[in-house]
């Protein structure tokens, strides 16, 4: 019975060999929910995402995962036996995915390669497969490097416009898989004519051991047979990457970008994590080329409920991005300098964390007035007729508390003509004769973008041929003071929304979150304590130390804290002296190192201090004050200071505000 089973497979094997080159004819298969951000996890994992898609709790790393970048949500979209070609073999376990491309999946124009080989040799590990039955194989992309032997597929990205892609995926299933082996290079050719190239990274490095030419960190192009990144380009110091200069392959086990084959908006995920500094990741994080985190691998999986921390990731696809030409857009957050596309899920800026070292909190939530910016299209015109007003709304995503949502209010001073020293001028109309408000939260888009662009036939234009652009226009300012008192510290979603003459109802475009922070830090308590860590070192006047050397403890809470400042004043004369950071500034950012034994951060992580009670800080000398040290009564200040971009506003452009923080100090004596 055995040998008969094995015998009808290869004979269905062998029919489907067949159909190679009539593979227009089948079914193509629709993929239409596995839009946005897609990915495959390295592990099989039990989650709630299987059941709501077809009743299966378990997801494979063969199964394709949709994230929504706005929400954070994660749901399953296609199965690995989904994605196999049926035309070709029915395979009743799933391969896994190595690599993959989400070009047009409401037509089934998925690119992939499995982790493991068909056991027929109708395709393996290194081949390029679609649902539709289209294979690529393998010596088509290793041709112009000139590889002998077998390779896997660890990343697959087409580059070019989408119809010519598409049209470059058909010519290959009319040529046939034995042809594209026996001739890649008419198929390069013709699909370098397309303008189409497809980039790929290897599971393996080719020859020489001592001095490989190609590792599997390594993106390649199939088109011209060259590195479109090196290693050593794709990780920057002080990453070690790259053989044999710094010392480590760190491959790249996924890969994305944007369809004009900018280098700049490739997206990775390494094969292997990296515990450095001052950046660690791990094999299951988004990368920026560089090696700077654009997505936590916490953020990707959270949705999906598993029960382990870590999944991998081994595939992921990126949608290209939104064409908004002609459409309303936001572009930023939390003032101009901070894309709206650089907040998470979780509603933080995560934008510095592309600098090394970091510099700033690479992680920051906003709070007081928000600036939101963004674009308006030329004259007003969309597709669905000219917009006549917007506005900026917003919403609670927190569902412990009640639902809330709300328009953004903003009042803007213009900028307006008067004529002087015989010729005209921009100045600011007085408040009580001119400017532009919202109503509802609705602003007029007309009068918007004439004082916007300084239309002299706009509201701050004479009427003949001088006008004001009032450049500081934003599409809205929000003040967040305004919330009610248990919404301080809330994630908040904001969208624009417009109309347009003869619409029913608004237009919404995508939304951003936004992690709001009005608290400062809590709970600041500050001591000082001799060096066996225990001895409390009284207030002035009630015990002499004479010593130099002390330990700080200290204990602050805060939801998003930032850094803490220790300053020291006293001595003769008096000296005002800030104790400092291991990164030399006077600023202890929460991230920064803890393994110095003197001057190191300690007990401390992203909330402020941790473990009960008061905990060690650092140490400091004294003898940092010079002449100045001498035995005396000294004051310590302890100033702590959340995360928060904040902005103040009062009708004119947005100004930075005070960042919410709070101070503890204490006295002692020292000196010899």
């Amino acid at each position: 019975m055995a040998f008969f089973r094995s015998c009808r497979l290869l004979a269905g094997a062998c029919l489907a060999a067949s159909c190679l080159t009539t593979i227009a004819a089948a079914q193509s298969p629709a993929f239409p929910d596995c839009t946005g951000l897609v990915f495959s996890t390295e592990e099989d994992f039990i989650s709630v995402a299987g059941e709501k898609y077809d009743g299966n709790p378990i997801v494979s790393d063969g199964d394709l995962i949709t994230f929504d970048q706005a929400s954070g949500d994660a749901a399953v979209c296609a199965r690995n036996a989904e994605l196999i070609p049926r035309q070709l073999i029915e395979i009743p376990r799933s391969l896994g995915l190595d690599a993959v491309d989400v070009i047009m999946p409401e037509e089934g124009w998925i690119a992939f390669s499995t982790e493991l080989d068909e056991t027929f040799d109708l395709f393996g590990h290194g081949d390029i497969i679609f649902p539709v039955g289209i294979v690529i194989p393998q010596e088509v992309l290793i041709f112009r490097f000139k590889l002998r032997g077998e390779y896997g597929l660890d990343a697959v990205h087409f580059t070019g416009e989408r119809n010519r892609i598409i049209e470059a995926i058909k010519l290959a299933g009319t040529i046939g898989t034995e042809k594209l082996k026996a001739e890649p290079n008419t198929y390069l050719e013709r699909i370098r004519e397309l303008g189409v190239d497809i980039w790929f990274s290897l599971e393996g490095t080719s020859e020489t051991p001592d001095a490989p030419a190609i590792l599997d960190g390594d993106i390649l192009s199939a088109v011209s047979g060259s590195k479109v990144l090196a290693q050593d380009a794709v990780l920057s110091n002080p990453i070690p990457a790259g053989i044999p200069d710094r010392g480590v392959d760190f491959g790249v086990d996924a890969l994305t970008a944007d369809r004009k084959g900018n280098r700049k908006e490739i997206r990775i995920s390494t094969e292997i994590l990296y515990r450095g500094k001052p950046d660690p990741f791990t094999d299951g994080e988004v990368l920026r080329v560089g090696g700077a985190i654009e997505i936590k691998h916490q953020s990707l999986i959270a949705g999906l409920q598993p029960r382990a921390d870590f999944l991998g990731l081994d595939a992921l696809s990126f949608p290209p991005p939104v064409q908004v030409e002609g459409m309303p857009h936001i572009d930023s957050l939390c003032g101009r300098s901070h894309s709206a596309v650089d907040f998470g899920p979780d509603g933080l800026w995560r934008q510095n964390e592309a600098t090394t070292p970091p510099g700033l909190d690479p992680r920051r939530p906003c709070g007081a007035q928000i600036p939101i910016d963004g674009t308006l299209p030329i004259n007003l015109a969309t597709p669905t007729g000219d917009i006549t007003r917007f506005r900026i709304t917003y919403e609670s995503l927190n569902p412990s508390l009640p639902p809330l949502s709300g328009n953004v209010e903003t009042t803007w001073r213009l900028r307006v003509p008067r004529f002087l020293f015989g010729s005209w001028h921009c100045v600011w109309a007085p408040a009580s004769v001119l400017t532009l408000s919202t109503s509802g939260g609705w602003m007029d888009a007309r009068d918007f973008h004439n004082a916007l662009t300084g239309n002299p036939n706009g509201i701050t234009g004479n009427g003949a041929g001088f006008g004001c652009a009032n450049g500081h226009l934003h599409l809205g300012v929000w003040n967040t003071g305004s919330l009610p008192g248990d919404r301080d510290d809330d994630l908040m979603r904001v969208r624009l929304e417009w109309e347009t003459t003869g619409s029913v109802s608004p237009f919404t475009s995508s939304g951003y979150n936004i992690q709001l922070d009005n608290t400062a830090p809590d709970n600041v308590v500050v001591e000082v304590r001799l060096s066996d860590g225990t001895t409390v070192v009284q207030n002035c006047g009630e015990a002499p130390t004479g010593h130099s050397q002390f330990q700080v403890w200290a204990s602050f809470n805060d939801l998003h804290y930032g850094l803490f400042v220790l300053r020291v004043e006293g001595g003769d004369p008096w000296v005002s002296h800030l104790f400092a950071s291991p990164s030399g500034d006077a600023s202890h950012q929460y991230f920064e190192p803890s393994d110095d034994p003197v001057i190191a951060l300690k007990n401390t992580n992203d909330t402020g201090t941790t473990g009960a009670g008061l905990v060690h800080l650092r140490n400091v000398d004294m003898t940092e004050l010079g002449a100045n040290f001498t035995r005396c009564c000294y004051s310590l200040r302890l100033r702590v200071d959340d995360s928060s971009i904040r902005h103040g506003f009062g009708g004119g452009v947005p100004g930075g505000a005070a960042p919410n923080r709070a101070i503890a100090g204490t006295t002692f004596e020292a000196g010899p």
